[in-house]
């Protein structure tokens, strides 16, 4: 039995004559904390399309547990309207039951919401306007939405750009916490080297290309950091 939850393969995407990715293969460990970094335009959100299929590609990505696998997805941002009414509860209701939102919700879909929601810290914000809570609370409501759907593989997509250091820290524990207590694998792309260093049992590099995966103290060097993004100096700080 293999221990990797993906398997990819030679993959590569070309749109409209353009390379973004070129030629990539890596493992993704089963139940650990994979990071993918990479300087912009490296190809990092593309990668994660192809993953859970949403692009077209060439080579494979292979689900060790079969195609039938649960993917859980937190995007990095949710666009709302300043005055949207849509609350926390409202949204686990809108994936959870077929009848619209404003004829009710089931007890089901609110014993779900009350579930999910205390699993990362925010059930007391359950009817509170997702329009007014922080960049962190958001998160860790689409965290939780994410989690309903009991995934087996949770993929994040720079789910702490643009939070303060704090809200950024919490996320991080919150991540660590549910890869330990639920054996989660976990993908996330980040910036943040320094979160990365700390969180993270595994990393993929990659610009366009592979240029290096395995632990953090194998992967996060001068050497393997200035191949990725140029200049270590810039860097400096995940060491």
């Amino acid at each position: 039995m293999t221990n990797d939850a993906i398997q990819v393969k030679e993959l590569s995407v070309k749109i409209n004559e353009t390379v973004i990715l070129d030629n990539l293969s890596f493992t993704i460990p089963k139940a650990q904390v994979t990071s993918i970094i990479g300087p912009n335009g490296a190809g990092k959100t593309t990668l994660l399309s192809a993953i859970l299929g949403m692009i077209e590609y060439s080579g494979s990505v292979e689900f060790c547990d079969g195609n039938n696998v649960k993917i859980g997805y937190v995007p990095q941002r949710l666009s709302l309207a300043k005055d949207s009414a849509v609350t926390a509860a409202d949204l686990f209701t809108m994936t959870h039951q077929k009848k619209p939102v404003y004829l009710g919700t089931t007890r089901r879909c609110g014993v779900i919401a009350e579930e999910y929601l205390n699993l990362v810290q925010m059930a007391h914000y359950k009817n509170r306007k997702l329009s007014v809570l922080s960049g962190g609370e958001l998160q860790r409501v689409l965290i939780g939405l994410a989690l309903s759907r009991k995934p087996s593989i949770l993929i994040m997509d720079e789910a702490s750009a643009g939070i303060d250091f704090q809200g950024s820290s919490a996320l991080d524990d919150l991540t660590r916490k549910l890869n330990r207590e639920n054996s989660l694998t976990v993908i996330m792309v980040s910036h943040d080297l320094s979160v990365v260093n700390r969180s993270s049992d595994h990393i993929v590099c990659i610009n366009k290309t592979l240029v290096c995966q395995g632990p953090p103290e194998k992967t996060l060097t001068p050497k393997s950091i200035a191949n990725a993004f140029g200049n270590p100096a810039l860097h400096s700080h995940a060491h």
